[in-house]
């Protein structure tokens, strides 16, 4: 007997516990992303932050449609045509492009546009309008 490791099956390849936790680990990702993203925005200033965060909410879930969509047709295609181990090494191809593009900007903050620059130092926003003013 040649184990599971053989087969290709991975570390785990039937335990729904590591299933769980993989799904869990996604979600805890994906939120703290999202709350680092939304304090960058709502830390510019209460004139602007209901619109960027609009756009930023539009550009999140429509994104993640898009990005659901091609990447289920492209997986499906890649499965069907060259199997598991095609489509795994497609999505972390994706995974490094990503990381490739966050190390390529050094590090910079982004910063809305309809900032201006005189209200930024050393990567930290300063609002326009003080708080608990409006």
């Amino acid at each position: 007997m040649r184990g599971a490791r053989a087969r290709g099956g991975g570390l785990f390849p039937y335990s729904p516990a590591a299933l769980a936790a993989g799904a869990n680990l996604l979600v805890a990702g994906v939120g703290s992303c999202q709350v680092a993203n939304q304090a960058g925005t709502f830390g510019i200033g209460r004139a602007v932050a209901a619109r960027v965060n609009t756009v930023f909410m539009l550009a999140t879930f429509g994104g993640g449609a898009a990005g659901s969509l091609a990447g289920s047709l492209a997986g499906a295609w890649l499965y069907a045509a060259h199997g598991w181990r095609a489509a795994l090494l497609a999505a972390g191809a994706c995974v490094a492009v990503g990381g490739l593009v966050a190390v390529a900007a050094g590090g910079r903050p982004a910063v809305p546009t309809c900032v201006p620059a005189v209200t930024r130092e050393a990567g930290v926003i300063h609002p326009r309008i003080p708080q608990g003013e409006s």
